[in-house]
């Protein structure tokens, strides 16, 4: 479920100018679709990061990512080394 404090990130993200209105919206879209779907029963899909530690035997870490958010990120984060390749490149060329 996507909590508040998922949507409030968000929001502070696009206030603070780290993406724009477009992508946030399709960032809280990416992670509505994801609760909608879980809590739906269908077949979510999800990135599960585990993380133990191999002394005590205990979870560390344990978050659990819907794919849609992970791949709105992913494509976010692609276009965001496209147009800074493309300034650096120009800046040296």
């Amino acid at each position: 479920m996507a909590t508040a404090e998922e949507r409030m990130k968000i929001l502070e993200m696009v206030q603070t100018g780290v993406i724009n209105s477009d992508e946030g919206a399709h960032l809280l879209n990416a992670l509505q679709t994801g609760t909608d779907k879980a809590s739906n029963g269908a077949d979510a899909r999800w990135l599960r990061i585990r993380i133990t530690d191999v002394k005590t035997k205990q979870a560390k870490i344990n978050i659990n990512i819907p794919m849609s958010l992970v791949n709105s990120a992913s494509f976010n984060a692609l276009r965001y080394l496209a147009e800074n390749t493309t300034w650096q490149q120009q800046k040296n060329g």
